[in-house]
């Protein structure tokens, strides 16, 4: 593996910071053009990368990934995890920020009290705080019945998740579950992961621009969609740590794993003693690093290895 780019970075001196910049700019190319749209649905352009860059560069956090990369790829494998971890963040605190506010605005509007601040419960129902666990209140606004709401693709503003019947059913099943006062950030992740916070594909076909259609929401869909965001950040760490552990050959072999002996050698330009010896120790290391880890997670983990061999 090449270190080159790597220990001229960490050496500092003159042009070390611009060879660290053009790197992160590189990444943030490959974040760009891989991961499709920005939080706020809108194509991205090519200034989104200076920006994404510059605002890395500026957060500060890049030099702590110095103290974890060893080598030229390793370093580009964090970067990349980074960037991309950071526009899953941003997805995340968008929507999340938004749903928090539609729920204290229904929260005001409704039979429910404030008491202490932040803690809220139905009237009439006891003071004290919920002190359950939160698998007892997701199991309950599970059981209820949601309108999604929907609005085209050319609207200006932001669909609510949402009708206002269905959050208050949501907050009454809630609430009954909890018999007490809730913590409106427990509200807040409770009743996202019920509707699916975060980047949700549009449904429906419609005439009018500004035009809303309501989906009664009677699958998984757009909540798998939100814990699939959560659970492909942790896959992208443990892929980093994955990607460290293989030599250069074996990072080679990653698209070709599941390939014949006879084909990965012809792609690679390899004869088929080194293919099959590469291909055997491939298959050895991820059985190894990945022992224990659930089938999911390990598909989620190889489809970053891919992503990472991608780049290089």
């Amino acid at each position: 593996m090449s270190d080159e780019l790597y220990r001229s970075i960490v050496a500092g001196g003159k042009g070390a910071e611009d060879v660290y910049y053009r790197l992160i700019l590189e990444q943030a190319k490959k974040v760009v053009h891989g991961r499709g749209a920005p939080a706020d649905g809108i194509a991205w352009h090519e200034e989104d990368e200076h920006e994404m860059a510059n605002e890395f560069w500026a957060s500060g956090k890049h030099q702590s990934l110095l103290l974890t990369a060893v080598d030229d790829d390793s370093l580009r494998a964090l970067l990349f995890s980074a960037l991309r971890n950071r526009v899953l963040d941003e997805r995340r605190r968008s929507e999340r920020g938004r749903l928090r506010r539609r729920i204290v605005e229904i929260l005001r509007g409704g039979p429910y009290t404030e008491e202490p601040r932040y803690f809220w419960r139905r009237d009439g129902s006891p003071q004290a705080a919920f002190g359950g666990r939160e698998a007892e209140l997701l199991k309950a606004v599970w059981s209820v019945e949601v309108s999604v709401v929907r609005w085209s693709p050319s609207a200006q503003r932001s669909s609510p998740h949402a009708d206002r019947d269905s959050f208050l059913r949501l907050l009454d099943a809630l609430f009954l579950a909890a018999n007490g006062a809730v913590e409106l950030d427990v509200l807040v992740r409770v009743i996202g992961q019920r509707l699916g916070v975060g980047p949700t594909p549009w449904i429906g076909s419609l005439d009018a621009p500004d035009a809303q259609v309501e989906v009664v929401d009677t699958s998984p869909g757009p909540e798998a969609v939100a814990l699939a965001v959560e659970d492909e950040v942790e896959a992208g760490t443990l892929a980093i740590a994955v990607w460290d552990q293989l030599g250069a050959d074996e990072q080679r072999m990653i698209p070709h794993r599941e390939k014949s002996v006879r084909d990965a050698g012809a792609a690679l330009g390899w004869g088929h003693t080194k293919a099959g010896r590469v291909q055997q120790r491939v298959e050895s290391k991820l059985n190894a690093l990945l022992k224990g880890v659930s089938q999911e997670d390990r598909t989620r983990i190889l489809g970053e290895l891919l992503n990472f061999a991608d780049i290089w």
